[in-house]
């Protein structure tokens, strides 16, 4: 590693160092960055109520919850003044379409609020916009401020959602059009978010990085089940729109009608606003299906290496990289998915498979190619090493963060 990069960097993110979202992956990047930079400032937006520990670990690192505070002081008033004469405000509003009409109005005023907030925050604490770096772990309301106060050296990470939009089948996303005009460059996760921000023109191609975050890689699991009578799938994700829980559980009672002689087990974890109804979906599946609920479980991989797990499956509508899905990859799980950039990137018809439509004929092809693959002892083997050999070969962790931390020393040196 070369010299320290003498440079303040200022990290925004959603709620690290408190335990929550940003955790799995962020603190890697943090620990990299202090390899490099020789102060490094943590800022959160959202104040939680534990604190990790490992960041204090390193000497040069300095967090301030200032920003998190101030969402709830009486600055909430100069906010308000501010962005009622603000022209982006006000030009994204009367863009705003049906559908989801009023919830694109709420969206986009949160957003622009959000924004002020950091812009106050950066302000008065005299951060210098010319010579510090400026770094956003979501591509969110924090790029307006930057576009704002044209930050000299600003980049982000774009996760999903934060591209893709957050409403079922809408891509509504408040400001896009400005929130990546002044960023140095954009870290993404996979093909199809260089295509849309290439496509809307929202950046120039060669400030578009694709670095993936990675997960540690595990030891190959060659574990097979030997009892064909029974067969276990296994979901881990938000009970939300985006994820299609319903969708998953559609599909498994097809392919449980048309198993008749096999116990179709299904272990759901996860938790959101979808719960009751989804939840209520388990009185009408076929007998043989056993669906099983779990809101959420310390750790996954250690969560597969202590249950007979046959497959993993992903329906969401939208992902960045799901880490779920790269968490069940490493434990050598073969991956159902949809159809999706965030999917495609790593879940292919060699180490899984891919579902593209959602009707009783594209049900009828998967139910076919699982049953074939899972009465096959030596497909089924292929498709776990396959799975275990992407994670060593393209998401391993302590390599992405080696490319990670050579963008760093690359862009600011």
């Amino acid at each position: 590693m070369k010299k320290k990069i003498y440079k303040k960097i200022n990290i925004f993110t959603y709620d690290y160092p408190y335990v929550g979202n940003d955790s799995h992956f962020i603190e890697d990047e943090i620990n990299k960055i202090t390899k490099i930079f020789k102060y490094v400032k943590i800022i959160p937006l959202k104040k939680g109520q534990k604190l990790r520990n490992t960041f204090k670990h390193h000497n040069n690192i300095e967090f301030d919850q200032g920003l998190s505070e101030s969402i709830f002081s009486i600055k909430i008033f100069i906010v308000f003044f501010n962005i009622f004469f603000c022209k982006y405000l006000w030009k994204q509003l009367f863009k705003i379409k049906k559908p989801f009409f009023f919830k694109k109005i709420k969206m986009t005023i949160k957003e622009r609020i959000l924004s002020e907030f950091v812009i106050l925050y950066v302000k008065k604490n005299k951060l210098d916009t010319q010579n510090e770096i400026f770094y956003s772990y979501w591509a969110n309301h924090t790029l307006i401020a930057f576009n704002i106060l044209d930050i000299k050296n600003s980049f982000a990470r774009s996760l999903g959602s934060d591209l893709n939009g957050f409403l079922p089948g809408d891509d509504y996303v408040p400001f896009i059009n400005i929130k990546y005009r002044k960023l140095k460059f954009i870290l993404t996760l996979n093909y199809g978010q260089q295509q849309k921000l290439l496509k809307e023109k929202l950046i120039k191609k060669h400030k578009i990085i694709k670095c993936y975050q990675g997960i540690p890689v595990q030891s190959f699991n060659s574990r097979i089940n030997k009892d064909k009578s029974k067969i276990t799938f296994l979901s881990c994700g938000s009970l939300i729109p985006v994820k299609n829980t319903r969708q998953i559980i559609t599909f498994l009672s097809y392919f449980s009608k048309k198993n008749e002689n096999i116990q179709v087990f299904y272990i759901c974890i996860g938790k959101g606003n979808l719960e009751n109804e989804i939840f209520r979906l388990k009185k009408k599946v076929p007998s043989n299906l056993n669906i099983s609920f779990i809101k959420s479980v310390p750790n996954l991989v250690n969560y597969i290496k202590k249950k007979d797990i046959n497959y993993f499956i992903n329906f969401s509508k939208s992902e960045g990289m799901s880490f779920a899905v790269m968490e069940a990859l490493s434990m050598s799980l073969p991956v159902i998915s949809s159809n999706i950039p965030g999917n495609k990137e790593i879940i292919n018809n060699h180490n899984g498979f891919i579902i593209t439509k959602y009707n009783n004929y594209s049900f009828k092809v998967l139910t076919n190619k699982i049953i074939a693959n899972y009465f096959s002892e030596k497909k089924y083997l292929l498709k776990r090493k396959l799975s275990s050999k992407l994670i060593r070969t393209k998401l391993n962790r302590e390599r992405n963060l080696e490319r990670f931390g050579k963008i760093m020393l690359e862009k600011f040196s």
